[in-house]
């Protein structure tokens, strides 16, 4: 099942099709994630996604998320996805430098708000 999430009215719905995830971001684009942590790939997988997103929606970013930023396997690509059709990102890089620097524009926003305050 996949999660669909609005950001604009913060409603998560679940919703039964692919599988992974699935954020919509203002109704605006749409970001089709294969979260791979300590699993295999499946057969035609990440193929099933990239037929979904073109069948359903109108622009789709189909991420392949993994701890090291590993590549799909042309078992879960069907070998019919190139990396062009795809984004592999992974949480030891991507993901912890997004965090960090989502901490440290917080941080600003904090003190910029007090000062404000003051």
């Amino acid at each position: 099942c996949s999660i669909l999430y609005h950001f604009k009215t913060n409603e998560v719905r679940f919703k039964k099709g692919i599988g992974g995830l699935n954020i919509n971001y203002l109704k605006l684009v749409n970001l089709l994630i294969e979260n791979k942590i300590w699993a295999g790939d499946q057969k035609n997988q990440l193929l099933r996604y990239h037929k979904y997103g073109q069948k359903n929606l109108k622009n789709f970013y189909l991420i392949y998320l993994t701890i090291d930023g590993n590549t799909p396997s042309n078992f879960t690509t069907g070998g019919v996805l190139d990396d062009s059709q795809y984004l592999c990102l992974s949480y030891k890089s991507d993901i912890i430098l997004w965090l960090e620097t989502c901490l440290k524009e917080e941080k600003i926003n904090e003190i910029v708000r007090n000062n404000n305050q003051s």
